[in-house]
């Protein structure tokens, strides 16, 4: 059993040490009614609970992860039938410049030698321009010697063409 008693200085209950004074520092003078107490009962010392930041961020991330994956996934669903309509865009009027080239340098020669060309080749061959032109979609150039215009086997003919801008 150990002693215990009120402290007027304080107003605690206290156990009193050995030397029968206030564990808080006051002396004996001030301990009041002292009775025989059951020995306190000391709790288990455990160590705090470290607050777990990466259980926050793994709970954040799973959150987020999905809303982020889903976010891109749209982007990108909506950006590559964008991307492959401008890139057949681009192609098609290269194509159209090209046959525009062709038939430029076919106007050409028809004023410095008074006939056509019969061939694209023979533009190479007179200077007219430096290499034949190619369709960037595989299409073939036809060349038509009796008026000098030229037509792609895949995009057709630049005339033809539902875009007014050429």
């Amino acid at each position: 059993m150990a002693r215990a008693g009120f402290c007027t200085s304080c107003g605690a209950n206290v156990y009193l040490a050995a030397g029968d004074a206030c564990p808080m520092g006051h002396g004996t003078e001030c301990i009041q009614n002292v009775y025989e107490a059951p020995d306190p009962v000391v709790a288990p010392t455990v160590p705090p609970k470290k607050k777990n930041a990466l259980l926050i961020v793994a709970i954040v991330l799973a959150l987020c992860l999905p809303a982020c994956a889903l976010v891109v996934g749209i982007v990108t669903a909506i950006s590559i039938p964008v991307f492959n309509s401008a890139q057949g865009s681009a192609e098609e009027r290269a194509c159209f410049a090209n046959q525009r080239v062709i038939e430029g340098a076919a106007q050409q020669a028809l004023a410095a030698d008074g006939v056509l060309p019969s061939e694209i080749s023979d533009l190479v061959d007179d200077g007219y321009i430096l290499e034949v032109p190619t369709c960037l979609s595989g299409g073939e150039y036809v060349y038509s010697a009796s008026d000098g215009t030229v037509e792609c086997t895949f995009h057709g003919r630049y005339t033809d063409s539902e875009d007014t801008s050429y």
